[in-house]
């Protein structure tokens, strides 16, 4: 009984120090499987960042209704351009003229007739106040508007491209970092059974050991979801559908981790580029010229007309009169057809309409008020965003030498661990905390990179900046 039970342990042991030797070369054939991209079929799309942010800003419906407003805007100040032109308007009219009874001496055969008369006006507004050259500068400032706030659109969505694209990056080296951490994890519940079997370690561990591995299988399958979440904003933003095969392809190691301005040159780059600020400043000098067209309906208007005429009146039945000595009577043709032109000068001013120009005014000037705070508030947002995004990239910077350095000295952590067990000189228990550390370096690590990554897509949003690689 005694000789069969030292050949189990000696079996046992055996089986586990196979084990531990196949880890570390199994561990590395995982990173080099995980870090070997497979190489996408033709029938797969691929995208890089710049390729992703380029479909975006062509096919996005709000990049392009906002080219569509930006269009109308410079239609609106050709119009309101032509306001420093006369107006020619030509009209005609026709009547027919037909008496059903008359009484007295007027025979009804002289009334009879058939009118027509036509028009030629030419008219030039001389004066308005100033308020057609006001309207064609707010006109313009409108369009100026309207491409600032283009490209406040272009801005938002190249940030939101570039966050799900890292989110995704980061979602996929997670998978790959979970899954090999699976794989020790799944040796080491292995071991943690074994050894209790041969009575060499306590039940504990191989508890300790399942744990870990749910508790690992758990965040691979949020991992998942996250990717896919990720990859279905971005197919959202770059307008693909569900049943295209799309590859993103990225690397959130691939970047240089240097960014050579310092925080005073980014908050002078945003007041002289951001897209808010312009179109706060457009907004508020827009109402200052709604304020002067307002004033303006307090001066007086000079208009000049020039008017071209013909009346041709076609009397029905000829006319007749009496020769007072002779008594004879002739007809005549009393057809008459007038031509002639008018020139006029008029002056118009309104002096009481109820106050409603007055309020006008006064709501013209609250506006510019209100947009004068707003200005205001979009400063301090503009720099609070600045100062913020650049002190999380250069936190999330140093984070990523120290979870590098933690993640190297992990890993040895684990492998040494690794080797006193295979060396009977450590226990399954130490293994394990190698483990967690090691996974947890690993987190760390993965989060410090795009962290860092997405801290400078805001900073350059911020800016104002248009950058679509994140270099």
């Amino acid at each position: 009984m005694r000789y069969r039970d030292s050949l189990q342990i000696m079996l046992n042991i055996v089986i586990i120090v196979f084990a531990c030797v196949l880890i570390p070369s199994y561990s590395v054939l995982a990173q080099d499987s995980n870090s070997t991209k497979p190489a996408p079929d033709n029938s797969t799309v691929v995208y890089d960042m710049k390729q992703c942010i380029d479909r975006g800003l062509e096919v996005s419906p709000q990049i392009r209704a906002a080219k569509y407003k930006m269009q109308k805007a410079a239609s609106e100040r050709k119009g309101a351009r032509s306001g420093f032109f006369p107006d020619l308007s030509a009209s005609a009219s026709y009547q027919d003229l037909n008496s059903i009874e008359a009484e007295g001496p007027t025979d009804q055969d002289y009334i009879d007739q058939d009118i027509g008369i036509y028009s030629v006006r030419l008219s030039q507004t001389l004066f308005a106040g100033f308020t057609v050259l006001n309207s064609l500068q707010k006109a313009e400032l409108k369009k100026q508007l309207a491409r600032a706030q283009k490209k406040q659109t272009e801005m938002k969505l190249i940030q939101q491209i570039q966050y799900y694209f890292l989110e995704l990056q980061k979602s996929k080296q997670e998978i790959g970092s979970l899954n090999q951490a699976i794989e020790r994890l799944e040796v080491n519940q292995k071991s943690a059974q074994s050894y209790f079997d041969v009575q060499m370690a306590p039940y504990l561990q191989v508890l300790q050991a399942e744990v870990d591995l749910a508790d690992a299988k758990q965040q691979l399958s949020k991992a998942k979801n996250k990717k896919k979440q990720s990859k279905t904003q971005l197919n959202v933003l770059l307008d693909l559908s569900g049943k295209e095969r799309v590859h993103y392809e990225g690397d959130l190691k691939n970047c240089t981790f240097s960014f050579g301005k310092d925080m005073k040159d980014c908050l002078e780059y945003a007041l002289d580029n951001r897209p808010q600020i312009r179109v706060a400043q457009k907004s508020m000098k827009m109402a200052e010229e709604e304020v002067d067209i307002a004033q303006g309906k307090f001066y007086p208007r000079v208009n000049a007309d020039l008017n071209y005429y013909v009346r041709d009146n076609d009397y029905d039945e000829p006319g007749t009169q009496s020769n007072p000595f002779t008594g004879e009577t002739t007809k005549y043709d009393r057809d008459q057809e007038n031509t002639y032109w008018s020139g006029s000068v008029k002056l118009q001013w309104k002096f009481n309409t109820g106050g409603r120009e007055y309020y006008r005014h006064e709501t013209a000037q609250n506006e510019v008020l209100r947009l004068e705070q707003q200005l205001k508030q979009t400063l301090n947002q503009v720099e609070i965003q600045v100062k913020t995004s650049y002190n999380s990239l250069k936190e999330a910077k140093s984070r990523i030498r120290s979870t590098k350095k933690a993640l190297e000295g992990a890993q040895e952590s684990y492998n040494r661990a690794r080797q006193r067990l295979e060396n009977e000189m450590g226990t399954i228990s130490q293994v394990l905390d190698a483990q967690a550390r090691l996974r947890r370096a690993e987190a760390n690590y993965n989060q410090a990179l795009a962290d860092y990554k997405i801290s400078l897509a805001e900073l350059y949003y911020s800016m104002g900046k248009k950058k679509e690689l994140l270099n």
